[in-house]
């Protein structure tokens, strides 16, 4: 054999080795456009998965600067009542010393300064409980005695010492003596 049909015999060879003559199913091909039609939904759902993520980061802060709202006035809140309470037994102190008091120059200004102190107050939502007369509430009095008193059973006679609230809540209960039936 020659040199040149030898070397034509492994071309052929290799032809034949290259595609092998078995039985394949062929996918068909796929058209541009849907590629195109995939890769827009891919993208679509992509899309929506970011934009939940991002709504649910937005609910997730809007969230997160409440809660400082709230913690930041419940502070306020609480130590205010604190400070308010320290002041408190003052006001009391006034209250005993214009009953006890005679003058009545020094009884006014008793009164005067016992009134600045309470518009204080009462611009940060102070308010007295008042009580006497009233029936006795558990939600705003302190029974510390009762007094005979057929007539007024269950209703509150004196205070002994006054309550208040701030913005709705008690702040201190009044202390109160309640009437009661005669014990027989």
């Amino acid at each position: 054999m020659s040199k040149d049909k030898k070397q034509k015999d492994v071309k052929d060879e290799k032809v034949e080795t290259e595609v092998p003559e078995t039985e394949t199913t062929e996918t068909e091909p796929v058209a541009p456009e849907e590629v195109k039609e995939t890769e827009l939904e891919t993208a679509r759902r992509e899309a929506s998965e970011y934009k939940d993520l991002a709504l649910r980061r937005m609910a997730e802060l809007e969230n997160f600067r409440r809660n400082n709202q709230n913690l930041a006035k419940d502070v306020r809140d609480r130590t205010l009542s604190e400070v308010i309470l320290q002041i408190l037994p003052a006001i009391d102190s006034f209250n005993r010393a214009e009953e006890m008091v005679s003058d009545e120059k020094t009884k006014s200004g008793i009164g005067i300064v016992k009134d600045q102190l309470m518009n204080v107050l009462k611009k940060y939502g102070v308010t007295p409980i008042d009580a006497i007369g009233k029936d006795f509430d558990p939600a705003f009095h302190e029974c510390i005695m009762q007094v005979d008193s057929p007539d007024k059973v269950g209703k509150v006679i004196y205070e002994i010492e006054k309550g208040y609230t701030m913005n709705g809540k008690v702040l201190k209960y009044t202390k109160v003596a309640v009437g009661k039936e005669i014990d027989k």
